[in-house]
């Protein structure tokens, strides 16, 4: 029958019950659609009972499907909830905009790279022994890299390995500081880092090199007793770094004769490589200006040289 029919002959009956069904029918339809016209109150009754019932059907489905995909990014949700907790925090304390964007690239890095809380529980369960050699894979070569620590034994690997702190640097910020007194050296996981040296005489600060992962720097600082910093390293992207104190190495020395006497050996080296930048510079410098160019770039290679031997390594092209 006819819909424009159907409806008069509803109207017709003066039933409320009639009417009811009608514009309740209709009105499902417009949630979900359907091209079927009951043409009396069973109808009408049971066409909603099935749609109510699809209804409800396609709501667990869907509902499933939401739960399904949400427990299968636990790791979204858990970073998610920790980004947010972090944004509340600096917003109610008032914290500028610059330093939360900071804060915020902080984070959103130990994410990227793994490095979350979320991703080291992964690792908590493992025995003392597999955890070990999961940390000897990872940073035997980067310490054997390291001219101050080569031919050494296992046992003295091993040795260095559970002493080395790990910490991140972000962008810009200044990991050692020219004419400060050292008492660590730094070995680079990941990233990128820039030596540069202020010249006071002429109030600029000179871009040398760059390095990068498996290098190291600032191994004066472990080798000697108030090793004065030679330059500035600063960040230039996200570094992931590897921290040895000079009491870790003081200590190491104690327990491995090697470690002990190659350190000596180096520190030996570089103190008579010193000695003759001294002499070599006292013997030049009658009648030579102070601010050229060519004596600061010869006299500070012949320094770093002395005190940090990866730039010569790495970065001969600073010496030119």
């Amino acid at each position: 029958r006819p819909y424009d029919e159907t409806v008069v002959t509803y109207q017709q009956t003066g039933k409320f019950i009639d009417a009811y069904f009608t514009s309740l029918y209709w009105s499902l339809l417009v949630v979900i659609g359907n091209s079927v016209e009951p043409t009396n109150r069973v109808e009408y009754a049971f066409s909603m009972l099935v749609t109510l019932v699809g209804m409800l059907v396609f709501a667990v489905i869907i509902g499933s499907s939401s739960s399904l995909i949400t427990s299968l990014d636990s790791e979204g949700e858990a970073r998610l909830e920790q980004m947010n907790a972090i944004n509340q925090y600096m917003a109610f304390r008032g914290v500028p905009n610059w330093l939360q964007n900071r804060v915020r690239g902080y984070y959103e890095y130990l994410w990227h790279s793994g490095q979350a809380q979320h991703h080291k529980k992964a690792f908590d369960e493992l025995p003392p022994m597999l955890q070990m050699q999961l940390s000897l894979c990872l940073k035997r070569q980067m310490i054997e890299n390291c001219s101050v620590f080569k031919n050494l034994s296992a046992s003295s690997i091993v040795a260095i390995m559970h002493r080395l702190e790990e910490t991140i640097a972000i962008p810009s910020e200044v990991i050692i500081l020219q004419g400060s007194i050292g008492d660590k050296m730094f070995f680079i996981t990941n990233g990128v880092v820039k030596v540069t040296l202020h010249k006071a005489e002429i109030g600029e600060t000179i871009d040398l090199a760059e390095m990068n992962r498996g290098d190291a720097f600032g191994e004066m600082g472990v080798l000697s007793d108030n090793s004065v910093r030679t330059c500035n390293i600063i960040a230039k992207t996200f570094c992931e770094l590897n921290v040895l104190g000079k009491l870790d190495v003081d200590d190491i020395r104690m327990e491995c004769e090697d470690v002990n006497e190659n350190l000596q050996l180096i520190l030996e080296q570089r103190m008579e490589a010193d000695e003759a930048r001294k002499r070599n510079s006292g013997e030049n410098g009658s009648g030579s200006d102070s601010g050229s160019e060519g004596e600061w770039s010869g006299s500070y290679s012949s320094s770093y040289d002395s005190q940090d031997e990866e730039y010569n390594v790495h970065h001969e092209e600073v010496d030119g």
